[in-house]
């Protein structure tokens, strides 16, 4: 078995360019042939006017997810200046064929700017925030 943990690390939400996302959604996609994947995602909102600020759960999901096949997840985090996403990927098979792509985007659907992180783009961690 294997699994593995990983984060965005904290968003800035739209302070660079002005524009907000209304969601982030996450493109998780399973390339191995035979093996199911468990996924559990966590979504967390930061508020950026204090030090030390603690993080507010927006969303908690854990599913199950078919060998050859894609799912879409999307979590609202309108009104946000900071959100976090924490995934955590499980498989039978030490070698995980799943690719997630975490993506802000706004009301209209539009991917906003450097709000897009890659799977190779995730920061390895130890275990999801409880």
């Amino acid at each position: 078995m294997a699994v593995f943990t990983s984060t965005t690390g904290p968003v800035l939400n739209g302070s660079e360019t002005g524009v907000r996302a209304q969601f982030v959604r996450l493109l998780i996609s399973n390339d191995a042939v035979t093996d199911f994947a468990s996924i559990e995602i966590s979504v967390f909102a930061i508020d950026d006017n204090s030090v030390n600020t603690p993080k507010v759960p927006l969303a908690r999901q854990a599913f199950s997810l078919s060998p050859s096949s894609v799912t879409n997840r999307t979590i609202p985090v309108s009104g946000f200046p900071i959100y976090e996403v924490q995934l955590s990927v499980t498989t039978p098979n030490p070698n995980i064929e799943v690719v997630v792509t975490t993506v802000g985007v706004d009301a209209g659907g539009k991917i906003v700017d450097n709000q897009q992180y890659l799977y190779t783009e995730l920061t390895t961690i130890p275990a999801l925030t409880p």
